[in-house]
């Protein structure tokens, strides 16, 4: 068994609680990348919100990471919290890093 359970082991009750928690979990980023943008403005004018983007991502992706371990069966929280709090903040963050290397590296399909 993995991490959190294969994939073919996910409930439509999981999969709902994944689905909330992608949206929901938006918000702090939203939140962390507007202060980090007001703070980060001035000191670095010209890449500020790719600065931004990449420390909400790693500091809310590992944030999302320690839920994820701390929600495995038998652990310390409950394991809905896992799915939706902990995987949502990785996939947000995962997604926010492709966007910043689309964006600064050029790496993209189209």
């Amino acid at each position: 068994m993995g991490f959190m359970g294969s994939i073919d082991e996910i409930s439509l009750k999981e999969a709902a609680y994944l689905g909330a928690g992608m949206g929901l979990m938006s918000l702090p980023f939203i939140a962390a990348e507007t202060g980090l943008d007001k703070l980060l403005e001035t000191k670095y004018p010209e890449k500020f919100t790719t600065y931004s983007t990449a420390i909400s991502s790693a500091g809310l992706g590992a944030t999302g990471v320690g839920l994820m371990y701390l929600a495995q069966p038998g652990g310390r929280l409950p394991t809905w919290a896992g799915y939706l709090i902990g995987a949502p903040l990785l996939l947000v963050s995962i997604v926010k890093g492709m966007d910043i290397m689309r964006i600064e590296v050029g790496v993209g399909v189209a």
